[in-house]
């Protein structure tokens, strides 16, 4: 399963410049094979995304270019859309925001997922602790990383172990979800 990464709300004010072309891939890993992709972005339009107001700009077939290649001067095309659309890109794609020559603000949501093996940039069990998860979906608790991932991904120490309890355990213990041997798990936190 793959988890996000980080979720933000994003804002181009009137006269705000553009941003610099980058790849969002950089947070994670440059270590990773480039056939290996770990990242999936999601930018949700809350107002229309135009030209003018600052749409999210891209390099279509930047993924598959060098590395090393310098983005100076590279074109981008801009990923007009209206409020309510979604643009889906990898995170080897060179993009950033426009610039907003228009009178009002551009605003979108930015959801990021990671591979569940890696680090997530936002560290989600703190932002969505085990008191606030346990009132979530099942679906939400597992895109939040309380369950395992890949099989062993994920465990946690608690930092006061029950007696007669394994020191690690997986992360649904948290939520009072988690059943161990047949035995209820006992919470925690």
């Amino acid at each position: 399963m793959n988890a996000p990464s980080v979720a933000s709300l994003r804002a181009c004010h009137p006269a705000e410049k553009a941003q610099g072309l980058h790849r969002d891939r950089y947070l994670c890993s440059r270590s990773l094979p480039p056939e290996i992709e770990p990242m999936f972005n999601c930018m949700w339009a809350l107002t229309d995304f135009t030209e003018a107001s600052g749409a999210t700009r891209v390099v279509p077939g930047s993924q598959a270019w060098d590395w090393a290649r310098s983005l100076e001067g590279v074109d981008s095309i801009p990923a007009e859309m209206p409020a309510g659309s979604v643009l889906l890109y990898s995170g080897s794609i060179v993009h950033g925001g426009g610039a907003n020559r228009a009178g009002v603000p551009r605003v979108g949501m930015s959801i990021t997922y990671l591979l569940s093996w890696l680090r997530q940039e936002e560290n989600q069990h703190l932002s969505c602790p085990p008191e606030v998860a346990r009132t979530l979906s099942s679906e939400i608790q597992g895109l939040l990383g309380y369950t395992i991932g890949n099989g062993s991904l994920g465990y946690f120490s608690p930092s006061r172990p029950a007696q007669g309890h394994p020191d690690t355990l997986p992360p649904e213990v948290a939520l009072g979800t988690s059943r161990r041997g047949g035995i209820e798990e006992q919470k925690p936190f």
